[in-house]
């Protein structure tokens, strides 16, 4: 029992550290703002700032400085910036909880469908969830539907043979096809989860929208009630750019999650936050890195200690 219990308090500081290099960019902006000095109006005004620098957003960012002021106004033991901090982490938790849900993969098989726009490492992801649900022991299939983009069906196959996962792919194929053909396979083979690949495309793209729309309905009709998530791949460095993608996405999809990916340290950590203002879609996973391992169930309390800094 020691040995599993170290194990998984191993894993969990691995897991915290990851999350709290990748939100550096944006934690910088609240040094030197957490110590032992009284709290005066400027403060405050710097808190708004700093988060309007992570890229929560001007309005989301006055909001939140609002409540944590009355908060900290109605509590007479706040009296130092460091506590006021505690007051601001909770705040932001709490925002964050919006975003997340439990991961339940309960039906056999599973169907995933997997988009986003070019480059934001939607078949990349599609490795890492791969690998995720084989370490849980899971029967994994992959259909390669992104036929558009040069060597994306081979970047899959790779990680398919990465994985030891069968890919199901089509030279020159008709994308929904192939999604058809995976859903009956992994029906056929006992698959425990199929996760469908799809070619990027920007929002504004109406007749690509609408082949995803497509692949969409022909999954339904190889197996009903189907797909039973539709996933979106967000570039975690774009900033707030990302809520165009999402509501087109979602307006035509009806998303069931987000995969924050690239948030290597370069990302700001506040369109989380601009998120869960917005929309009530979980965020299902972030990427952390390029190794196979480096994708994480999204965890609030952790990413909201990262985005603003721990107390000193």
């Amino acid at each position: 029992m020691d040995s599993f219990t170290n194990k998984s308090e191993k894993i969990e500081s691995n897991n915290y550290l990851r999350i709290w290099s990748s939100l550096t960019v944006s934690r910088k902006n609240f040094w030197g703002l957490f110590n032992s000095s009284k709290i005066e109006n400027s403060w405050f005004e710097q808190i708004e700032e700093s988060l309007i620098l992570s890229d929560v957003g001007a309005q989301l960012s006055k909001e939140i400085t609002t409540d944590l002021k009355l908060q900290i106004q109605k509590d007479y033991q706040i009296t130092d910036q460091n506590l006021g901090r505690d007051k601001l982490l909770k705040i932001i938790q709490n925002k964050l909880e919006k975003l997340k849900i439990e991961n339940n993969f309960t039906k056999a098989p599973t169907i995933i469908m997997i988009v986003g726009v070019n480059g934001s490492g939607k078949t990349t992801s599609i490795g890492k969830l791969a690998y995720f649900f084989k370490k849980m022991g899971k029967k994994v299939l992959l259909a390669a539907g992104d036929t558009f983009r040069a060597a994306a069906q081979e970047q899959l196959i790779h990680w398919g043979n990465t994985n030891g996962i069968n890919v199901i792919f089509q030279k020159d194929g008709d994308p929904a096809a192939i999604a058809f053909d995976s859903t009956k396979a992994a029906v056929a083979r006992k698959s425990d989860v199929l996760i469908v690949d799809t070619a990027g495309r920007l929002p504004t793209q109406l007749h690509l929208m609408e082949e995803l729309k497509k692949i969409k309905k022909v999954i339904s009709k190889a197996l009903p009630q189907s797909p039973h998530h539709i996933w979106l791949t967000l570039d975690g460095g774009t900033g707030q750019s990302v809520l165009n993608q999402v509501a087109a996405f979602h307006d035509a999809l009806d998303l069931s999650g987000i995969i924050i990916t690239k948030l290597d340290g370069s990302a700001k950590g506040g369109m989380l936050l601009a998120l869960s203002n917005k929309y009530k879609i979980p965020v299902r996973f972030v990427g952390l890195g390029e190794n196979i391992d480096d994708l994480e169930e999204f965890n609030p309390a952790t990413s909201a200690e990262a985005l603003i800094g721990k107390k000193t």
